[in-house]
């Protein structure tokens, strides 16, 4: 009950943009890992595998704790509806003009209408494009 009551409050904060990001360009790596690592034990508790694959670094401008977040809350998504032995693969790539962090599972997926849940107010200011798949 407290989680969901923080929950409401933080997207009640960030709705009406009273949430301060502390943005620094920083490795968008290191972001992501720090957001699969506490996870990889619940994939191995359900006997899936869960992959980060990247290129090459990416020094991106965000807020570590809201992209963190959003990643975390997808990737929670997808362990919890992907069934044992699963796959979850989350990849970041950066062209010349996005940066796309994506996120697959063989699971029984996510309504396209229902990814805004997930990331709204998260990715709501942004200097550059980033896309999440």
């Amino acid at each position: 009950m407290e989680w969901l009551v923080k929950t409401l409050l933080k997207y009640a904060r960030l709705e009406s943009n009273v949430v301060e990001y502390h943005k620094e360009k920083i490795l968008l790596n290191e972001t992501i890992e720090e957001s699969i690592s506490p996870l990889l034990i619940k994939a191995k508790e359900k006997k899936q595998t869960l992959t980060f694959s990247q290129s090459k670094e990416v020094y991106f401008e965000h807020d570590r704790k809201w992209i963190s977040e959003a990643v975390s809350n997808i990737i929670k998504n997808a362990i919890e509806h992907t069934d044992i032995n699963g796959n979850i693969e989350v990849e970041l790539e950066e062209t010349p003009v996005t940066v796309r962090i994506s996120i697959k599972d063989n699971g029984e997926g996510i309504e396209e209408s229902e990814i805004k849940k997930y990331l709204i107010g998260f990715i709501k200011e942004r200097t550059q494009l980033i896309q999440l798949v």
